[in-house]
């Protein structure tokens, strides 16, 4: 039986290869935050950015510098 791996923390969680897309999506950060879990691994307690501090210290390049645009208020 042939498995398909892809790089997401949990089952429910977006795939990290579409995280930088999803945090230029207002509504998908803003769904994130009012029903408080992580876009990644569907944890709770989240920041600006609709991420848990566990992935979003995993974030790196355009990533961070799109997730930090979020914790500075500015947005997308």
């Amino acid at each position: 039986m042939y498995t398909l791996r892809v790089k997401r923390y949990n089952a429910q969680g977006i795939l990290r290869a579409e995280l930088l897309v999803s945090l230029k999506d207002r509504r998908k950060v803003g769904d994130s935050r009012r029903f408080d879990y992580c876009m990644l691994c569907r944890s709770s307690g989240v920041n600006e950015a609709g991420l848990c501090n566990a992935c979003y210290s995993y974030l790196d390049g355009e990533e961070a510098k799109a997730a930090a645009r979020w914790l500075a208020g500015v947005g997308p």
